[in-house]
């Protein structure tokens, strides 16, 4: 189930949606390890930024002691990033991640990393599947995001 009036072209238009369903945010501050040869954060520092963002993200909607005991995890099968300015040593920025779309055993989440005057760094999109990691079969997403998402929509409707 997609959100409405969620941006689905917001990586392509360049914009962060004005609707951003189910987001958190995650204060991110680049350090030195995170700068390549000329001074600028490697690209590589974005997808760890992305796992930061996201692990932090299904603390908040999925029990991580439950995930464990089931062993269940969050996998990444596609991302998908823009690059909208560089950053430098020491600037202040913030993460955001929020849910554009739930399926059953998968989920697509939309992402940005903007800085203390709201500018635009980079924007992503991430399609995490959850498996079990012993057998690597999907399993079905934690009851406790499919609810929040499922409420999302049910307050959608109400207003309109």
């Amino acid at each position: 189930m997609t959100a409405r009036g969620s941006d689905e072209n917001f990586l392509k238009n360049r914009k962060l949606p004005d609707f951003r369903p189910l987001e958190i945010a995650v204060p991110i501050t680049v350090e030195t390890t995170d700068l390549d040869y000329a001074g600028i954060v490697s690209n590589i520092c974005y997808i760890r930024w992305l796992e930061l963002m996201r692990n932090r993200f299904f603390a908040q909607f999925a029990c991580p002691q439950s995930w464990m005991a089931q062993r269940t995890a969050a996998a990444v099968a596609e991302t998908q990033i823009m690059y909208m300015r560089p950053l430098r040593f020491g600037a202040a920025l913030n993460g955001l991640m929020w849910v554009l779309e739930v399926r059953h055993v998968d989920a697509r989440l939309g992402a940005a990393v903007i800085d203390d005057a709201r500018n635009l760094c980079a924007l992503a999109v991430q399609r995490v599947v959850t498996a079990n990691w012993e057998t690597m079969r999907p399993v079905r997403l934690p009851d406790t995001l499919l609810q929040a998402w499922q409420d999302l929509g049910q307050h959608q409707n109400e207003e309109e």
